[in-house]
């Protein structure tokens, strides 16, 4: 974006909804809990706003960078539909605005459900 904010989003299919799973728990380690850090990125805490409408088909878990902060600021979440995990990524150096990232995750996530 002209604003610098950069948002990535991928669908990684696997050859059952098991092994999604397994992946999920063992691999990236959030089960329900904080979200693994990116490469260069920070300390991820479980993210409090509620951006899912109950009618998908969607586990969706939503993580935000906690403080200390570096020079850039990270949101990402991940939604996990059947044999698919599907991560969004998004972040820009300063300040990240709120509005946009659940946004984003609604629409991936009504796509895959």
């Amino acid at each position: 974006m002209p604003d610098g904010t950069a948002t990535r989003v991928h669908l990684l299919q696997f050859d059952s909804a098991a092994s999604t799973r397994a992946f999920q728990d063992e691999d990236l380690g959030f089960g329900g809990t904080p979200g693994t850090a990116l490469t260069g990125g920070a300390r991820m805490g479980n993210d409090p706003v509620r951006t899912l409408p109950d009618e998908t088909e969607t586990s969706s878990y939503v993580f935000r960078e906690v403080a200390p902060y570096g020079p850039e600021r990270t949101r990402q979440a991940y939604a996990v539909a059947g044999d698919t995990l599907a991560p969004v990524v998004r972040s820009r150096k300063g300040t990240l605005a709120q509005v946009p990232f659940p946004q984003t995750v609604v629409l991936r996530d009504r796509l895959l459900g």
